[in-house]
Formats: C-alpha cells, sequence, structure tokens
C-alpha cells in the first residue's frame, strides 16, 4: 500500500505515515526507482497501537494541561516543596512556578482573581483558570 492508503488506514496525515518511516517506526520500501513508498499491511501492526499525538522530545515529560499542571506545582508546594525543586522536577519557570503559588496563596487568603492578576503580573483569566478546581468526572 501507498503512504496515503497507509495513513487513511492509521486515521493519520500523510506527513505522520512519512515521519514514522523516516523514525524507523514503520518499515517501508521504494518501488523501483521511484520515489513511491510502499508500506506492507502487515507492518502496519507496529504502528496502529501508538500513543495519539507528537511525539515527545528526547528526556521530555508529558506535563498535561496548564490547569493540571498549576494543580500539581500548588499541592507540592503545600507539600513542603521548594519552589526551585518544584519547578525542576516538573519542566516549568521558576517564575511560572512562583506565580502560581502566589496566586493560590491570595485565593486563600480570600482576594479576587481582580484583584490577584495585577499582583502576579497575569491576566484575571489565568487566574480563575488555574485556582477554580476541575469537578470530579470531567
Amino acid at each position: 500500500m501507498t503512504v496515503n492508503e497507509a495513513a487513511k488506514s492509521l486515521g493519520v496525515s500523510r506527513s505522520r505515515v512519512s515521519h514514522m518511516i523516516r523514525d524507523k517506526q514503520l518499515p517501508a520500501r521504494r518501488f523501483g526507482d521511484s520515489r513511491i513508498l510502499i508500506i506492507e499491511e502487515k507492518d502496519l501492526k507496529r504502528v496502529q497501537n501508538r500513543q495519539p499525538g507528537r511525539p515527545l522530545g528526547k528526556g521530555k515529560k508529558k506535563r498535561g494541561s496548564k490547569k493540571e499542571l498549576a494543580g500539581r506545582v500548588w499541592r507540592e508546594y503545600q507539600g513542603g516543596k521548594s519552589i526551585e525543586e518544584i519547578a525542576e522536577s516538573l519542566g516549568t519557570s521558576y517564575d511560572w512556578a512562583r506565580r502560581v503559588v502566589r496566586a493560590h496563596q491570595m485565593i486563600a487568603e480570600g482576594k479576587k482573581p481582580g484583584e490577584i492578576a495585577g499582583k502576579v503580573r497575569t491576566s484575571a483569566g489565568w487566574v480563575k483558570e488555574i485556582t477554580t478546581p476541575t469537578p470530579p468526572g470531567t
């Protein structure tokens, strides 16, 4: 089958199939002297159960959404970790982790997102997004 047919079968783009071939995740061979690549149907099984989305770069961890990450920053801070340790372990900047902690502290003090935004150099929307608990089952 061709790259286009493989892409359709896998439910991914043609360029994603080309990347899998380039990264040696999916075997392919040239058809004669042409630029056409042929992929065996049996080889598609190698990549059918792969994780969706772009692969992470070498040494990078999946972090989740900004809201999930902010929640982890706050929980780890409450658990006694320093902001430096948190930023290092989660792969965030020190400044971002510090702003998350400060926003959560001010929410705990009863401040409104609009009041907090200027103090942590961000928008009220950002404060609401990172400090509003996610409803169960979402």
